[in-house]
């Protein structure tokens, strides 16, 4: 990883002008450190997410785990989401943000499998849905715990 000259991290590199290229070279740092990073976050945090909710779509189609194959999707997409969700943790996310991430996604794409099936959500529910995806919001935008 490239280093900061040491011109411009001594007490008085305001004082030099050197703030500008500071930034810079600081900004050029970050986004080649987080840039691939976040993307296969964003990546892992989607795909599990996405087999979470096919995990609820075979649970409802189970029939209370009574039918073979759906049984079988169920134990397959657990599994799968799992594995996804270790490895966005393993690469550095917070748990708060990723595991917060993945549950109000599974909570909203939950709300419409209960649609496809025949479910309506009330007034009451949705002003819940809401709520939980501001909050994941804030929590995304917050930054990581120290």
């Amino acid at each position: 990883m490239a280093q900061l000259p040491a011109s411009l991290t001594g007490p008085n590199w305001l004082a030099y002008g050197y703030h500008e290229n500071a930034v810079l070279q600081c900004s050029a740092l970050i986004a080649t450190k987080y840039s691939e990073r976040s993307l296969n976050v964003y990546a892992l945090a989607a795909l599990a997410a996405a087999f979470n909710i096919a995990t609820v779509y075979f649970m409802k189609a189970s029939d209370g785990m009574t039918k073979l194959w759906p049984s079988i999707g169920v134990v397959v997409t657990i599994l799968i989401t799992q594995w996804l969700i270790a490895r966005m943790l393993v690469s550095g996310v917070p748990v708060a943000v990723g595991i917060t991430t993945v549950v109000v996604t599974v909570m909203v794409g939950s709300a419409l499998i209960g649609f496809a099936f025949g479910e309506r959500p009330t007034l009451l529910q949705g002003f819940g849905y809401v709520l939980a995806m501001a909050g994941v919001s804030m929590i995304n935008l917050s930054g990581t715990a120290r």
